[in-house]
Order: C-alpha cells, then structure tokens, then sequence
C-alpha cells in the first residue's frame, strides 16, 4: 500500500508530502539517501547490514541511522527510526480508478480523506520512504472498518488516512479508457553448462530468503555475514554479538578439566608444601569474596573406594582431548577440601593455576 505522509522542513515552517511503501515484509524502515540529505536529519551512527532482497539475494549495504517525525493531515505525527538507502524503488505506475469509485470516495469520504486517496491512484508516483513492520501495526488502524468500493478495490484507514490497496478483479469495470495495468516481472537463470548446475538449488528456498545452512562452511559464512551486519560503532566503541552456532544444541562443560587440575593441586601438597599453602590461602580468599561456594550437600560414595584410580596422561593446555579419569567404582564428581572437612563442588568454580 502506498501512503501520502507529511514532513517538515528544516526551516521549520513548512511541510511537503512524500508517498510512502507500506512493507509488513520488511523487519526495517527505510528512507531515500536523497531525501534525508534535503530534510538535513541528524545521523546517530552508521553501519553495514545485509539485506535480502525478492530472488534470496543478500547484499551487503552501509547505512546511516536517522530519526524523523511523520505528520497526517490532522497534525498528529509519529516518530520513526530509518536506515537509509540509496533508492526505495524504481517509479511506480499506479493507473487511474474508475468514475464509479471515484464518485463513492467523493460522496463517502470527507473532502481531505479524499484527497488523500485519489493522490495515490493518479499516474505514476515515486515513493520515498518504505515503512516495515516494525512501525507497520502502528500506522494501520486494525479495529476499523475496511470499505470495499464497486470495482472490488478496498479503502483500509490508516494513521495517515485512508488508501486504497487490493487490485480489482471485477472485469465488468475494465474499459479501454480505463485500464488495469497488471505487471509480472519474473527472471531466468541460463544454465551455459550442464556440469554447473547444483542440484542442492532444487530444495533450497531462495524466493523467501531461507537456506539450510548444513554444511560447517555455510555455518562460518552465516555468522561472519550476521557480525558484519550487526556490529556498530557509538561514541568512539565498538559493539559486536557474540557469535552463535546454531547447529549447537548444547555446550559442552569443563568439568573433567577442572577435575584434572585439582588433582594435580593434591599431588603439589606433597611436592611442594610452601606452594600449597599459597593455593589454600588463594581459595580461602575466593570463599571469602564468594568467588566460589561449598556444595550444598554431600554426595554419597562408596567409603571402602575413597579414592579415583585414574589413567595419566598429559595436558599442556586449557582443552580437554579426551577424559583423563577413568572411573572404576566410584563417583569422582565431589571431592573432599583438603583444608576442611566440608565437599567442595568442583563443577561450580575452577581455580586455574
């Protein structure tokens, strides 16, 4: 649906009209490079995002975030966040309506609601601004009534006022002093070489922008593509996301590390003594500041097997290969503190040495 909207001029005087694309398609806002540039709006930050375009076609595109208020005839506005963009698109031809609904709209409406509607059925018209849904149910007044005109086209009201949307299909109005332009644009993709065709295009769907990112190298491209696209650049910082693996359902703990290594911090008691005292003041310290806690109750093992026979091997860093305890008759998850009588929970902290 297109819309007429009002915006005011630097100068703080005037207002202009500009036709605007209503998009519930669209997850953003969008306003032409040209007329931000005229309306002299401030840019908050600037950044490049990805935008997927009709086909499945990504793009990469740097955009300015600029903020403007939008006014309807009655003086009311709404405040809007845009990115902006070079061109919203190309000039569209919008025909002329019928007498018929011409006169319904003149006796039905009032002289400003039908002026607002017959300005976008009137030739061709170049719209400016594309509004998405993140604004979108707020411009549509949903709980009003939709007016249905003789040729089949709808008046739905909207925040700006009224539009007409839904192309007629009534061939009783079509005439050749007043045609309906009904316009297809489809492309082809040739195929030069049969060799060259992947047969995975079969089951992907690019019309709606959605893939199945299966394979590992897809999954890397998807998030660089999803960093690029949301990091920003405020007050002289930068902003990023974490990055997600969406082919990850659950994430793996440290657990058996951090198990290792208190082993290891046993076995120093006897080589170095001055050392483990040094350790025990340090964890001591962590209890203190509450870096760590005790297990809130003790987890019952076999007395007769108090300890973990265990199977050596080395560990130069911070990964675990494979798991360094092989349990045999007991459950090696809690330990006893050598300092206190109290189990520690050594999945809850790790202390790294």
């Amino acid at each position: 649906m297109i819309v007429p909207v009002l915006l005011q001029h630097p100068d703080g005087q005037r207002m202009g009209t500009v036709f605007s694309l209503l998009d519930s398609a669209s997850d953003q806002s969008f306003i032409s490079s040209s007329l931000a540039e005229r309306l002299s709006l401030t840019i908050y930050h600037e950044h490049t995002i990805v935008v997927n375009t009709f086909g499945g076609k990504a793009e990469k595109k740097r955009v300015r975030r600029v903020t403007t208020s939008l006014f309807n005839p009655q003086g009311e506005y709404l405040t809007v966040e845009f990115l902006t963009h070079d061109k919203i698109t190309p000039p569209l031809y919008v025909g002329n309506i019928i007498p018929e609904d011409r006169d319904f709209i003149e006796n039905y409406f009032s002289k400003q609601d039908a002026l607002t509607v017959l300005e976008t059925v009137n030739g061709t018209i170049t719209p400016e601004i594309l509004i998405g849904i993140d604004y979108f149910n707020s411009i549509m007044k949903l709980n009003n009534t939709v007016t249905r005109l003789p040729s089949g086209l709808f008046i739905t009201p909207t925040f700006f006022g009224p539009v007409i949307s839904r192309v007629s299909r009534d061939v009783n109005f079509i005439s050749d002093n007043n045609p309906q332009n009904h316009i297809l644009n489809t492309c082809t993709r040739q195929i030069t070489n049969e060799d060259d065709f992947d047969i995975t295009e079969l089951w992907k769907l690019p019309g709606i922008g959605i893939e199945d990112l299966s394979s590992e190298n897809e999954q890397n491209k998807h998030i660089v593509d999803n960093f690029y696209a949301t990091v920003q650049f405020q007050d002289g910082k930068i902003f990023v996301q974490f990055p997600w693996k969406s082919n990850k359902k659950q994430l793996t703990d440290n657990f058996n590390l951090a198990l290792s290594r208190l082993h290891q911090l046993f076995k120093m008691k006897q080589q170095n003594p001055q050392r483990w005292k040094e350790y025990c003041k340090i964890i001591d310290d962590q209890l203190q500041k509450e870096f760590i806690e005790e297990a809130p109750h003790t987890t019952h093992y076999n007395v007769v097997h108090a300890t973990t026979e265990v199977v050596h091997i080395n560990n130069d860093s911070g990964h675990q290969y494979r798991d360094p305890f092989e349990v045999r008759d007991n459950d090696a998850s809690t330990t006893t503190s050598p300092y206190s009588a109290t189990p520690v929970n050594t999945g809850a902290s790790t202390t790294h040495p």
